[in-house]
């Protein structure tokens, strides 16, 4: 066949249009059967190391992983400081402070009444 054939030259620009002669390809359009694909295959010498599949984990997959990790991490590490904050948080209360007080006062009263009336 014919066609009008342009090229780009080296500094990346098109040259002009040329009369070619072409050929028309010789390959067929469609499916290798069985027997040619199995041919094609045992003479390949990349065959032998992919044949077998190997399904290795992805990037994304380790990735999802450490973020799966990350975020259990997260979560005790909230929790513990969540029972720790609640905590310091009775600890900065004046009321709570201030009744745990008279309740050690109490209690060391009522100890010290034991002892005392044992001597007498």
């Amino acid at each position: 066949g014919e066609a009008l054939v342009s090229a780009l030259d080296a500094k990346g620009q098109p040259t002009p249009l040329v009369h070619a002669m072409i050929r028309a390809p010789e390959s067929r359009m469609g499916p290798l059967s069985n027997e040619e694909l199995k041919v094609l295959l045992d003479q390949s010498f990349l065959f032998g190391k992919y044949s077998q599949m190997i399904d290795a984990p992805s990037a994304k997959e380790k990735l999802a992983e450490l973020i799966s990790e990350q975020q259990v991490a997260k979560q005790q590490t909230s929790q513990k400081q969540n029972n720790s904050s609640v905590l310091n948080s009775l600890s900065k209360n004046t009321l709570f402070r201030q009744v745990v007080r008279q309740v050690f006062r109490e209690f060391t009263r009522a100890i010290l009444s034991l002892f005392k009336s044992k001597r007498n």
